[in-house]
């Protein structure tokens, strides 16, 4: 039996050996190396030391078996390395999914004094460059006229100036002038603004807002998206619906961008709170934006503190209300509004 053997493991090193010679000899890979080329499996030890002698090349390293799987966990016929069973001890999470709801700006942010300065460049440079409009054009010919007239040249009788009821351009002018300054452009800033009332939509409308809601988790009163466990037979995205709708009531229209969550977090019940079915529950977050209407009411716990149970606030502003572990997670799929002012 051995004789057979070692003539193929000649075989097998002759071939390995042919195909490395046509390399140029800086870049002339090993035996093994070649092998590995050719597709042909690794020799074991005593015929790797047989295969050296005959086919003039050295074998480094030890050679696995035939079939067995390398460090990277691939074995060398393709396959991957099954994984062990889960352990019956696995810790289980309770999922669930929730619902942030973006009420998008308004009003276009303020401009800068940089951004000002630099409008009134480019319409000015506008100006210059541009054809006359025909407004424009009946004022220089109005002035034409009028400069005919001081200097007692004979106008044709049929001249504009000389009919009644002729409108010119500068009266024009002086009726949008008026009319102008009777304007009075609405206020950036709204009662809602004034009063700091967090539970209205009408306040920072040049600000994107998200919708919180206060939620009891176990013996405590938290701010959170609205979020309900999820139930089987329906995705996650039906259950981020029904947790805004538990949460906001029928009179909230919004449209959810797509069924893949946007952010995810985890976290473990306290240790009272923690079952052998469930240690701890993974939440899944579903971004909506909003259409129209709003918060019709809130589901109230039992036990839950007086105070409003949902509010509208900034980017910026949900550092008042979450905690910084859920702040993290939810700060890393909500785009902030480009402002001016310094970071807080």
């Amino acid at each position: 039996m051995a004789a057979p053997l070692t003539t193929l493991a000649r075989r097998l090193s002759s071939s390995a050996a042919g195909y490395a010679s046509l390399w140029p000899r800086t870049q002339r890979p090993s035996l093994a190396l070649a092998s590995s080329r050719l597709l042909l499996p690794p020799l074991s030890r005593p015929y790797a030391a047989d295969a050296a002698v005959h086919g003039g090349a050295r074998l480094s390293g030890p050679a696995s078996p035939r079939g067995s799987a390398g460090k990277s966990g691939i074995s060398r016929r393709g396959g991957a390395r099954p994984q062990s069973p889960e352990p019956s001890g696995t810790p289980k999470w309770r999922l669930l999914a929730a619902a942030c709801v973006e009420r998008y700006p308004r009003l276009s942010q303020e401009l800068s004094a940089d951004e000002k300065l630099f409008g009134e460049l480019v319409q000015q440079i506008e100006l210059e460059r541009s054809a006359l409009s025909d407004h424009e054009i009946q004022l220089v010919e109005d002035a034409a006229r009028i400069q005919m007239r001081q200097a007692n040249e004979e106008l044709d009788s049929d001249d504009d100036e000389d009919r009644p009821g002729i409108v010119t351009a500068e009266d024009k002018e002086d009726a949008y002038e008026q009319r102008f300054k009777k304007f009075q452009p609405a206020s950036r800033v709204t009662d809602a603004d004034t009063r700091d009332d967090r539970t209205s939509l009408e306040r920072r409308l040049d600000d994107k807002l998200v919708l919180l809601v206060q939620q009891r988790l176990g013996q405590e009163d938290v701010w959170l998206l609205p979020q309900v466990a999820w139930n089987e037979g329906e995705t996650l995205r039906d259950t981020a619906e029904r947790a805004l709708g538990d949460a906001a009531g029928s009179g909230l229209q919004a449209k959810f961008m797509g069924n893949a969550p946007f952010g995810f977090y985890r976290y473990k019940f306290p240790v009272a709170m923690r079952q052998p079915s469930a240690i701890g529950a993974k939440v899944f977050f579903f971004k909506a934006v909003l259409l129209g209407g709003d918060v019709t009411g809130t589901v109230a716990d039992a036990g839950a503190t007086a105070g409003p149970r949902h509010v509208w606030v900034t980017r910026r502003e949900l550092k008042d209300y979450l905690k910084p572990a859920y702040l993290k997670a939810v700060e890393s799929f909500i785009m902030d509004v480009e402002t001016h002012g310094p970071a807080e």
